[in-house]
């Protein structure tokens, strides 16, 4: 199936009444064959370039493509992304942009629709270089060759820290075919190279406030924050732990006790689920801790997650067209991040995208929808 059916086919299927419950559209994402995958997005990018045959003699062509390039792993890895669907990590994700010979707007494309990636991120600057290289069609050994000149730049002259991702970003993009021009500017602003964008963090911190404002004003509030009944502090200047804001959110995601000397209530491994892969990366305790101290960046399934459930607790039932509403502003949040626009073939844009359509469907209440299909997910052993 071409890209632009997948897109049609899984785009159908959320509004379509075959796949309306919750059990239904489990068993739709457990499909692989109707989302997109990085075995169909590799070999599509190899005929657009007028190769074509069958997946064995596509793998010996990739690996080929690889090997001149400098940029192939074991043999073993090659296979799994073709015939298994391995998803590739992000250092060989870019690579394989390169084998390819991609355009940068196809390879944006490729990182974003086949490997479920964002694109290249004006916040780290190894991946601004491979984002030069690809746009002016120079090699990775290049982009490696640029890379080592920057590391080894004096950054002394740097100027202060750029906070907006967007202003840099627009800066990245008015360079021309010049490296020393490239590794100028990367030097003036290696300051501003923090691996971790300033809007997405921003746009995480509003979306979390708002989802807090949204339980604190709901009748149950009571019931979930117990934690200093004796402070002195305000209610509403109040924290909710991380645990219990996810328990809140996460309604049906199975919790069990782990521990021995002090059990604690906790999300069951989500390798537990039927849709693991899916679901890896939704907001989970420890990795909101992580990125209020900074140690790793804000997602795009984060983001996505939480704007979700961000309009589902503010009245999102009256919107005119719930569906539209969501589909809209969360685009707009995405591209100020830098992040791929929302794509019906990835299964977790879908799973969300299903359950916002549940609203307009039969009034089905999305978060519980949402809800329901995860604890289906995970079988009858958590019934």
């Amino acid at each position: 199936m071409l890209d632009g059916m997948i897109t049609k086919f899984a785009r159908e299927a959320i509004f379509s009444e075959e796949y309306i419950s919750e059990k239904e559209s489990l068993e739709f994402l457990t499909n692989i064959e109707n989302f997109m995958t990085i075995s169909k997005g590799i070999i599509r990018e190899l005929e657009r370039s007028g190769l074509s045959g069958s997946v064995d003699e596509l793998y010996k062509i990739l690996r080929l493509k690889m090997r001149e390039q400098g940029v192939a792993p074991a043999d073993a890895t090659i296979k799994s992304w073709l015939m298994k669907n391995i998803l590739p990590s992000r250092p060989f994700a870019i690579k394989i942009c390169f084998a390819l010979e991609l355009t940068l707007e196809s390879a944006v494309t490729f990182l974003n629709r086949a490997c479920f990636q964002s694109g290249f991120s004006p916040r780290i600057a190894e991946e601004v270089i491979f984002y030069y290289c690809l746009k002016f069609g120079k090699p990775y050994s290049h982009a490696q060759y640029l890379y080592k000149l920057f590391k080894e730049s004096d950054g002394s002259l740097s100027e202060e820290q750029i906070k907006g991702t967007q202003f840099i970003k627009n800066e990245q993009d008015q360079l021309q075919n010049n490296d020393t021009a490239l590794i100028n500017w990367l030097a003036l602003r290696k300051s501003s190279f923090t691996e971790k964008s300033e809007t997405a963090f921003n746009w995480y911190s509003l979306l979390k406030r708002e989802v807090v404002d949204a339980i604190r004003s709901s009748p149950g509030f009571s019931d979930i924050d117990k934690e200093n009944l004796e402070s002195d502090i305000d209610v509403e200047e109040k924290d909710i732990s991380y645990e219990k804001l996810l328990y809140y959110l996460y309604l049906d995601i199975p919790v069990v006790m782990r521990g021995t000397k002090k059990p604690e209530a906790d999300f069951v491994s989500l390798k537990d689920s039927v849709i693991s892969d899916i679901l890896t990366g939704i907001p989970l305790p420890e990795q909101l801790k992580k990125i209020e101290r900074r140690e790793v960046s804000v997602d795009r399934k984060t983001l996505m997650t939480l704007f979700f459930f961000r309009c589902s607790f503010n009245d999102f039932a009256d919107y005119e067209s719930p569906y539209d509403y969501f589909y809209d502003n969360m685009n707009e949040i995405l591209d100020d991040c830098n992040m791929g626009l929302l794509y019906p073939p990835n299964p977790f844009d879908w799973l969300i995208l299903k359950s916002v359509n549940s609203l307009e469907v039969g009034g089905e209440n999305s978060v519980v929808y949402f809800n329901e299909i995860l604890k289906l997910s995970f079988g009858d052993e958590y019934e």
